[in-house]
């Protein structure tokens, strides 16, 4: 992970923040997901700012196997596609081999499909959006 976000990675990190400051948002309950770059920002962010998410749904992206204690108390729910030609699957799989030591709230789904196609099998899985809203951060 670059220690420095790109611009686009920190404006966006900084709207999240600007949103949360201005509105009655439960922070509790921030969630994140993204496909290929999102995955990439999902993973990126939450290794970057682990006490802003509740739980995270990185869907073929790939991922820093570096930051694993930065992110082993998030919930975290991975996808890819196992035909996935841009970004390769093996990534994926190392990243929930290693979280599935440290972390006790970690799934993994693999699906037979191509990249742009894993994040439509997944929103059409029954228990992500009950797991994904079943998740909150600890209020200290």
């Amino acid at each position: 992970m670059n220690p420095i976000p790109s611009e686009s990675g920190e404006a966006t990190l900084e709207l999240i923040e600007k949103i949360i400051s201005e509105k009655a948002i439960d922070t509790s309950r921030v969630y994140i997901t993204g496909l290929s770059m999102g995955g990439f920002g999902t993973w990126d962010f939450i290794a970057r700012k682990p006490n802003l998410f509740a739980a995270a749904i990185p869907m073929a992206g790939y991922s820093d196997l570096n930051q694993i204690n930065k992110i082993k108390e998030i919930p975290i729910w991975i996808f890819h596609g196992n035909k996935d030609k841009w970004n390769p699957v093996e990534g994926s799989r190392k990243m929930y081999s290693l979280l599935s030591n440290v972390n006790k709230d970690v799934r993994y789904s693999e699906y037979s499909l191509g990249h742009r196609d894993t994040f439509k099998k997944a929103f059409q899985e029954a228990e992500l959006i009950p797991w994904m809203f079943s998740k909150s951060k600890k209020q200290n």
